[in-house]
């Protein structure tokens, strides 16, 4: 922080608390209402680094693209957003778990059962309890990550927004 942007900031009535993140990289803490940032610079004496992201502070969410009503054997396909992340990580940890609203989890979809393909996840519903189905995507060791395409002045650069996708819901037929 500089010093005219703390003076500012005080001027506002603003307190200022410092942490430190991280030794060996840069972590970008972001209010969610922040919709505006995608270019990254930073400069320390004669040296500048500069990243540009795709999508960072994009709210990640998981929407339903097939019907509302399905029956066990057809096919459910949820659609990421946004579509531009890249997976990064072991695919064979990816689960789809399903969740009745009165039983709680009852069943999941493992990784030999999903077709993921960028933003699309598709799998055959197994047999669950007619009624409301709620569907949430988690990948225990694979993570969607905001693409980068400048990445100048530095070893590498890597975007990995930490937010939940939420649920989708449906409604299982006999």
């Amino acid at each position: 922080m500089t010093v005219a942007e703390r003076a500012k900031a005080e001027t506002r009535g603003k307190q200022i608390l410092e942490f430190v993140v991280a030794m060996d990289g840069l972590a970008i803490v972001a209010n969610p209402d922040n919709d505006w940032c995608d270019v990254v610079t930073v400069e320390q004496g004669d040296a500048k680094a500069r990243a540009e992201f795709v999508g960072l502070l994009t709210p990640r969410t998981l929407a339903l693209k097939t019907p509302a009503t399905v029956r066990p054997g057809d096919t459910v396909q949820l659609a990421w957003q946004p579509a531009t992340d890249v997976w990064s990580g072991r695919r064979e940890d990816a689960y789809v778990y399903l969740y009745h609203a009165s039983d709680g989890l009852q069943a999941e979809v493992k990784f030999k059962d999903l077709q993921i393909d960028g933003g699309n996840i598709t799998f055959k519903l197994p047999t669950v309890r007619p009624g409301p189905v709620r569907a949430e995507f988690k990948g225990t060791y694979l993570e969607a990550r905001s693409p980068v395409p400048v990445c100048d002045g530095l070893k590498a650069c890597t975007a990995s927004p930490h937010t939940s996708a939420g649920f989708v819901e449906f409604t299982a037929q006999p």
